[in-house]
């Protein structure tokens, strides 16, 4: 589902601020003086690849490739004589993989919020995927000790008349501690008012819908109330009753935030804009993600693209809400795996509300339409592929509280995919939901040399995916990213 962030007023005031920043003229001589220290790839670069190589359809022996593009894919002794005959016999390298390793095309995700995740980079992250939302796992020991650290150290880095805010937090994972029997909700207002942190604090949950905020902010909250608000509720006190009650802030109240926030809080500057694109590139790139699909209009979307490089940028073809799709795109089903190893738990409880046994029916939907496509809840949860498909296809719920033993964590084992239908999500399938669609995706003759070079072959029985990590990944026939442990 699309990050409950985008309905944010906070959030969508520092689109503005986004947009603003590519509006201005001057944006642009900044722009060409970041990018160009930019290093250029070897134009020249000609080499095989030799090893187990997936290109999508079939398993192979070696990649002939020439100026980022593949030339050839086959059995390595016909891509080498191809090679040989092309004249390229004496400047020819051959790079061998280990008899453990594997090629497959670089993993492609059709919807990324990328600027939602522009516009949380100063808030910090209370999921339980560490504080810059980029651990692949979730802690084991997430609880609101963690929370209260992880506040208390952030706190330290803010200046002095800025608000303390955080997003991503996950309640329904939370334990019932240290309060008594009342609602995690309740846990959590006074929890914050028991931290020694001098300053507002507002927090938003996972889903987007729900804010807890300490004293102090509900003061300043209070304080800036319009005079039909402030009938409703005469003295502070009623106020603090009302959001007691209430459970926080919930999202119609989300727009008194943008009123009391220092604005120079929420302003982004270009410099910022460009860094983090850097860096989420980098992590992107760390887990064998060469494209993505961003919902963005041109000037943005070329800002964040050459930002981003090496990753490819492209607009996306889904819309924002991802249940209708254009018509190129009818009958393709956009899913989120992280929901059955996080989520499954909860949603698997919901008793008569719910039928348990059609949560994630990924197989019998691929069956039925055999266009399905993956992505990740970013920014709430890390960028990531490899963790779809391990949701995908071993089907584990990661979160699940007294659920003992691997067999009792799955959720609907029958509605697991295969691996190659799943790989297909994060790659063929997820491409088609890009514009410029046939540029990624796959390993063919003719198209960009976009690969992942993985530590294990998945398509192994004794291999487990959930062990299976990025060794290298490569774009337009370059390394751009090599793992120190590979």
């Amino acid at each position: 589902m699309p990050s409950a962030l985008l309905f944010n007023p906070l959030v969508q005031y520092r689109f503005d601020c986004i947009q603003k920043v590519v509006e201005e003229d001057v944006v642009f001589d900044r722009f060409n003086d970041v990018c160009s220290i930019e290093e250029k790839s070897d134009l020249n670069a000609t080499f095989i690849v030799k090893g187990n190589i997936y290109t999508g359809e079939q398993h192979h022996e070696a990649i002939f490739i020439q100026n980022g593009i593949v030339e050839a894919i086959g059995n390595y002794w016909s891509v080498l004589q191809l090679a040989k005959d092309t004249g390229f016999a004496k400047e020819l390298n051959t790079i061998e993989l280990a008899e453990s390793e594997c090629v497959v095309p670089g993993f492609v995700l059709p919807r990324v919020d990328w600027l939602a995740g522009l516009a949380t980079h100063s808030w910090i992250h209370l999921g339980p995927f560490g504080l810059q939302a980029n651990w692949q796992h979730p802690m084991p020991n997430y609880n609101l000790n963690y929370i209260g650290k992880a506040i208390s150290y952030y706190e330290k880095s803010l200046p002095a008349n800025q608000w303390l805010i955080g997003y991503g937090l996950d309640a329904e994972l939370l334990p019932y501690t240290p309060f008594d029997n009342t609602d995690t909700e309740e846990h959590l207002i006074n929890f914050l008012d028991s931290l020694a942190v001098q300053r507002p604090i507002c927090i938003f949950e996972k889903h987007g819908n729900v804010a807890y905020v300490n004293s102090l902010a509900a003061t300043a909250l209070y304080l800036t109330l319009d005079d039909a608000e402030r009938a409703r509720y005469p003295n502070i006190r009623l106020f603090l009753r009302f959001l007691e009650q209430n459970r926080g802030l919930r999202s119609r109240q989300f727009s008194w935030l943008a009123k009391v926030i220092p604005a120079d809080q929420l302003n982004l500057s270009f410099q910022s804009v460009h860094e983090l694109s850097q860096n989420y590139a980098f992590e992107a790139i760390k887990q064998g993600i060469t494209a993505i699909g961003v919902r963005a209009d041109e000037s943005l979307l070329s800002l964040v693209n050459h930002s981003a490089k090496p990753l490819k940028v492209c607009k996306t073809l889904l819309q924002e809400d991802t249940s209708t799709v254009p018509t190129c795109l009818m009958g393709t089903s956009i899913a989120y795996p992280d929901e059955i190893g996080f989520d499954g738990y909860n949603l698997s409880r919901g008793g008569d509300k719910l039928n348990t046994a059609t949560l994630f029916p990924y197989r019998t939907i691929i069956e039925q339409s055999p266009m399905m496509a993956f992505s990740c809840e970013f920014p709430e949860r890390p960028l990531g592929a490899l963790r779809l498909l391990n949701h995908a296809v071993n089907r584990e719920m990661l979160t699940a509280p007294g659920y003992v033993g691997i067999a009792r964590r799955k959720l609907h084992p029958e509605e697991a995919l295969p691996l190659s239908s799943a790989l297909a999500c994060i790659t063929t399938n997820a491409a088609r939901c890009l514009e410029s669609a046939n540029q990624f995706g796959a390993l063919q003759a003719g198209g960009a040399a976009d690969f992942v070079v993985l530590s294990e072959n998945p398509f192994v029985h004794s291999v487990k995916l959930d062990e299976v990590h990025v060794n290298q990944t490569w774009v337009d026939g370059k390394c751009v990213y090599e793992s120190v442990i590979s």
